[in-house]
């Protein structure tokens, strides 16, 4: 059995909500996940494919930490990598000097680890 075929068996312990609705989401839609500061900063958002992609790191992270589960810590972990030349920030945001990271890092300070 290759590596590849453990990761991806690995159990996600109740937190496909926290893939679906959680970093990807708040992206696309801010103010609807939670994040009303981030409203209008966010030209284009991380694609549902998105989702599937830290779905997938996170698993990979978790069985390089020798787990055979995923935590909200491989989630946050992945979250930079798999999502920052995913999102396009607004020209408000350049403005404010923001950029990807910046958006990405305030939406994972704000969604809730269950």
């Amino acid at each position: 059995m290759s590596a590849a075929s453990v990761a991806s068996a690995l159990g996600l312990a109740g937190l496909e909500a926290y893939f679906d609705l959680g970093d990807a989401l708040a992206t696309r839609d801010p103010k609807a996940a939670g994040v009303e500061r981030l409203d209008g900063l966010v030209e284009h958002g991380a694609s549902p494919r998105a989702s599937i992609a830290l779905m997938n790191a996170s698993k990979a992270h978790a069985f390089l930490q020798g787990r055979q589960y995923v935590t909200p810590h491989d989630v946050k972990s992945m979250a930079m990598p798999v999502l920052r030349h995913r999102v396009a920030v607004s020209y408000e945001a350049e403005a404010e000097g923001m950029n990807s990271e910046d958006v990405i890092q305030k939406i994972l300070d704000s969604v809730l680890v269950p």
